[in-house]
């Protein structure tokens, strides 16, 4: 029988985010400097540079800020601790790697990102939400996990749902 580790932490401030997409899938530009995935991906490689620092509550009070999760303290004391408890476990911290970005209709992001150890790899979700078009873009959804599973094969992935 096999083991599977898994340690999940979930934040979702505004419900259970669901993306289907359907026929039609358009990829966005390979170039780094995509007008809305590689901002919001430096915002998640910062926050895991922190994490790697074991500074996770900067890391934290950076990536959050504007969020909605931000404003429940407890909350983000106890990602902290989370990660602070976890994170050690997998051994040091080698590098990140972007697996996936993926804009979602208008209004989400969602960045998957492999956090190299010198044990176990690592995989961090990003959900990025914007309420209006030209509105800030903030965390509403992070977790982190060791469920390769669910992993995409191949090369990482961009993306763009269909409206």
């Amino acid at each position: 029988m096999r083991t599977r580790i898994l340690c999940v932490l979930a934040l979702v401030a505004l419900g259970t985010v669901v993306a289907s997409q359907r026929g039609g899938q358009a990829q966005l530009s390979d170039r780094a400097d995509d007008e809305v995935v590689a901002p919001l991906n430096r915002r998640a490689t910062d926050f895991l540079r922190e994490v790697a620092k074991d500074d996770a509550e900067e890391g934290l009070r950076t990536l959050l800020t504007g969020s909605p999760l931000a404003r429940d303290s407890s909350r983000v004391g106890l990602i902290n601790d989370s990660i602070r408890r976890e994170i050690p476990k997998y051994g040091i911290f080698l590098g990140a790697e972007l697996l996936t970005a993926e804009l979602i209709g208008k209004a989400l992001v969602r960045i998957t990102c492999l956090y190299h150890c010198e044990n176990y790899p690592v995989v961090w979700n990003f959900v990025f939400y914007r309420a209006v078009e030209d509105g800030e873009w903030v965390v509403i959804s992070l977790q982190y996990n060791v469920d390769y599973d669910q992993l995409p094969a191949g090369a990482p992935q961009r993306t763009a749902g269909a409206p």
